[in-house]
């Protein structure tokens, strides 16, 4: 087998192992660079988070899995691939830039500050989203455990905003009243605090956000 065939056939066997998110967020896009005449293989990421995630959590599967496809494999090292931005990606977040920050106004639900319209349905997955789209999913799917806290961090025009409220509209939906959901800014939030410091009320504050 050549190098691509090696990997694809390493992935369909990840992909059997681990959940489906995890295995879309960190090793979809990934690839073999390059095999060494030590018997050394080169995985590349598509950025440093994914790098270092994979590198500490799938490292030993990922051996075994090349070692029994190939048993001239002796070692696995990582690396990040170097993203070329085509004219047709640009374009394409350009286009989310467009479609998610032009929704008509929306009246907020009072008891959890969401939007009810932010939706996953309505949420626009492009490249320059989905590894956010990807940890959301699996966030929604295991709260509290899994990426927590999950932070998201990009550009303006992104979608970054609809898909926070989207997860807090899902997990709302998906769990009733078990889990309690509210959609808050991180300068609402130090506010409350500082207040309640100042005037004795942090029970306010725990009730409030617990």
């Amino acid at each position: 087998m050549d190098l691509n065939q090696i990997w694809q056939s390493t992935l369909a066997e990840l992909e059997l192992q681990i959940s489906r998110p995890n295995f879309l967020t960190w090793l979809k896009k990934s690839r073999l660079v390059k095999k060494e005449e030590d018997g050394r293989i080169v995985v590349g990421l598509v950025n440093n988070f994914a790098k270092e995630w994979v590198e500490n959590k799938y490292h030993k599967m990922i051996l075994e899995t090349l070692h029994s496809l190939d048993e001239t494999i002796k070692k696995v090292e990582y690396t990040v691939l170097v993203e070329q931005q085509s004219p047709q990606i640009k374009l394409e977040s350009k286009t989310i830039l467009n479609r998610q920050t032009t929704l008509p106004e929306l009246k907020v639900d009072p008891e959890t500050n969401l939007h009810p319209r932010y939706t996953l349905n309505s949420f626009v997955v492009g490249s320059s989203n989905e590894l956010a789209y990807a940890a959301t999913q699996s966030v929604i799917k295991d709260v509290g455990k899994k990426y927590n806290p999950l932070f998201i961090y990009g550009g303006t025009g992104l979608g970054k905003t609809h898909l926070i409220q989207a997860a807090g509209n899902e997990i709302k939906n998906l769990y009733k009243n078990k889990i309690k959901v509210k959609y808050v800014s991180s300068e609402k939030f130090v506010n409350d605090v500082v207040w309640a410091i100042r005037n004795k009320r942090m029970d306010d504050v725990k009730s409030k956000y617990r």
